[in-house]
């Protein structure tokens, strides 16, 4: 099996460049046995560990790794490296410019391979960039507590992950390759029972990303057949970056032959994607930040970020097989189905490669509420590194206002977060991202988000084009009662009247709930009128990239859904699938005076549906707005999606500053909790904001508790 297997001089250059993780609390007792010297801060200092050599014959020197532990100061930088920064007029010398220089009086040279020339400069005895060598950073996962080994640092004998000793053994077969190269890794770079000195290297991640040399992402030993997923993702990027002709051809073979790859290799690719380094939050910040340097090695294989995110683009692409092989070779197999997960990791490698994009393209930053979302469905071991962890990542007019600070409260960090982010964008869609199940709890308040939950994004997440539904106003607000209470200028437009199926069986209150006073009542004019609102309210008027929905969108309605040789071909797709389901369960909704099943599918002209692709797109944006959210009729008769936690009687506000409508649930003492935000068909644009400027409404001030 054809594979990227990893030589000692490979390995080598691997070593030289990662962005990485802040730590959040100890996990392993090293501490105790290890003594830390405060870190110079004008001296640019880190700490670096270095592989030894073990002893002389001993007991278990031959066995156990052997490290030592230094302190550097990246301001000593050697003269080939002041060389170069002089002569390239360039204030920090990155790993890769430094490589490119060194390189390139190879190819003078004549040197046939790239690989004898990486050789050659790490055979120098003054190799680096800084006096004392150069270094490379860590991303892994830290592992379970349970689950240690022993290791010997500076001569004492400590225990780390079992993940982050089989990385030193690994790395251990080529530390003569590596003298002069030390590793950043937190678990032992940063004191970690030194809170104020934690609070302080976090927000160095950034520069100590940037300035190694290499990124090494270590997802661990090879184990459930990891060469064979990693063979199927560098066979992939083989074909999309050969030749045209040889991709074409392999594009054919592999839709038109089910076995293309060998059975067993989508469960492999299952089994590597499952892995805890996936999900980890800190990997957000060293893939954004390690441009295309970032090399990911499990077990002795290995394939670079830019290969990888070419893999994952192509089965996003090929979904639809992708997902198709995999139901095959699930039952090929006879194990469990693994569907579900992998697409799950495809959509988030693909947020992911959005992240190195950004940083690569010279963009400023990604969206904000990308970025927080990315971190919400992340795992870490302190819930504080929910912000901590993607700083580097903000807008400076947010992040700039934040310090680390471990010592406060988690509702200290959070509210702090969610109070900087109104003042430093002017706008309140922070607290649209609130997804507390149990509003206004004794730990949280309902308009600051807790970062924990993970529920369905907000409503700006899910579109590029903004929304403008309080247009032209500037946030009015005030914290009051220690920062438990927020004090807003807003307007209600609307009561909840009726609730749609939530599409969760197990749920109190998942199924219908009809409208009592909407009943009759249309804003929308006609037939005509409602079955647009209706179809753009399914998609929150968005196609699936965020980008206005096209006319085309309106299949949705006009599909013939109770007609089953006409949807027997589409419903072979997954996301059209799950339509036909909610269009199943929302049927009898009362929408103006009539159920929904007979405004879908009727109409009073001829009407022909667009292509496939079109109807399946549709499909595509409408599933994934709709999960976990659930459809609206106001008192008025307007149609909208909410947040399933939703009731009947809550009231629809629009809050200045605020791009979406909110929904609030009355509480006691006049007060309010946040229940969501929502999408209501028809003021989405400013409308509503007209108005008030005609006086039909009136603003008041709501006390969000």
């Amino acid at each position: 099996m054809a594979s990227s297997r990893i030589d000692s001089t490979t390995r080598s250059v691997f070593a030289l460049r990662t962005p990485y993780k802040p730590v959040s609390t100890a996990l392993f007792d090293h501490n105790a046995v290890m003594e830390y010297q405060p870190l110079d801060a004008s001296k640019n200092e880190i700490r670096l560990l270095w592989i030894e050599s073990p002893p002389l014959p001993g007991s278990d020197s031959g066995q156990i790794i052997h490290c030592s532990l230094r302190t550097v100061s990246l301001n000593e930088y050697s003269e080939a490296a002041l060389a170069i920064k002089s002569s390239d007029n360039i204030q920090s010398l990155t790993g890769a410019a430094f490589w490119e220089a060194k390189l390139a009086k190879y190819q003078e040279k004549g040197f046939e391979t790239f690989t004898a020339a990486i050789k050659d400069v790490l055979s120098d005895e003054n190799f680096g960039r800084w006096r004392w060598g150069d270094f490379t950073a860590l991303s892994y996962t830290w592992g379970s507590i349970d689950n240690t080994r022993d290791i010997v640092v500076n001569g004492q004998r400590v225990q780390v992950g079992e993940n982050l000793e089989g990385f030193l053994r690994f790395m251990k077969t080529d530390q003569d390759n590596r003298k002069r190269i030390g590793i950043w890794v937190d678990a032992l770079c940063i004191n970690q029972s030194d809170t104020e000195e934690r609070n302080t290297e976090v927000q160095r991640m950034a520069d100590i990303y940037r300035g190694a040399s290499t990124v090494i992402a270590w997802l661990g030993e090879e184990a459930d057949e990891s060469p064979r997923a990693m063979h199927l993702l560098n066979t992939i990027a083989n074909y999309n970056f050969g030749p045209l002709e040889k991709w074409e051809s392999f594009l054919a073979a592999f839709r038109e032959n089910s076995h293309f790859f060998e059975v067993g290799s989508w469960r492999a690719l299952y089994n590597f994607l499952n892995r805890p380094y996936w999900t980890r939050l800190w990997i957000v910040q060293e893939v954004a930040l390690s441009g295309r340097g970032l090399n990911i090695i499990c077990g002795h294989d290995s394939i670079n970020w830019f290969r990888l995110s070419g893999a994952v683009n192509f089965l996003s692409n090929e979904l639809d097989f992708v997902i198709d092989r995999c139901r095959q070779e699930s039952n090929e197999l006879g194990v469990p189905g693994f569907i579900g997960l992998i697409v799950d990791r495809i959509y988030r490698m693909q947020q992911l490669k959005m992240f190195n994009d950004v940083a690569f393209d010279g963009m400023d930053r990604p969206i904000l509420s990308e970025t927080l979302t990315i971190a919400r469905y992340s795992d870490q071991q302190d819930a504080k590194d929910k912000i901590y962890g993607v700083l580097s990542l903000i807008d400076p007019l947010i992040s700039r206002s934040i310090s680390p600070n471990y010592n406060l409260s988690l509702l200290g960090v959070y509210t702090e977060f969610a109070k900087t982010c109104i003042r430093g964008t002017g706008s309140l869609d922070i607290i649209c991202q609130s997804r507390s199940e149990l509003l206004g709890t004794e730990e949280f308040p309902s308009w600051v988000p807790d970062w924990r939950r993970r529920g369905t994004v907000n409503l700006e997440m899910t579109q590029k084009l903004p929304f403008h539904t309080s247009v032209g106003s500037k946030v009015d607000i005030t914290f009051e009662d220690n920062d438990r209470q927020l004090r807003v200028r807003g307007f209600r437009v609307g009561t909840i009247d009726g609730l749609g199926h939530l599409g969760e069986m197990n749920e109190e209150g998942h199924e219908i709930t009809q409208p009592i006073h909407s009943y009759g009542k249309n804003p929308y004019g006609d037939e005509r009128g409602i079955k647009s609102a209706f179809w753009q309210t399914f998609v929150t008027g968005r196609n699936p990239w965020g980008e206005l929905a096209p006319s085309t969108y309106d299949c949705l309605v006009h599909i013939q859904w109770h007609n089953q040789s006409v949807l027997a071909d589409l419903s072979e797709n997954l996301y059209f699938s799950v339509l036909q389901d909610i269009i199943d369960q929302n049927k009898s909704l009362l929408v103006g005076n009539q159920p929904l099943w007979e405004l879908l599918g009727h109409s009073e002209t001829q009407y022909d549906l667009p292509s496939k692709a079109t109807i399946l797109e549709a499909a595509h944006r409408a599933v994934s707005v709709k999960l976990l959210r659930r459809f609206i009729i106001t008192a008025k008769g307007y149609i909208g999606l909410a947040t399933k936690n939703t009731r009947q009687g809550d009231i629809v506000c629009i809050l200045f500053g605020c791009s979406t409508p909110v929904i609030l649930r009355p509480s006691n003492h006049g007060a309010y909790n946040l229940v969501g935000d929502c999408y209501v068909h028809g003021i989405m644009e400013g409308e509503a904001m007209e108005w008030i400027e005609k006086g039909l409404y009136s603003t008041d001030y709501f006390r969000i508790i």
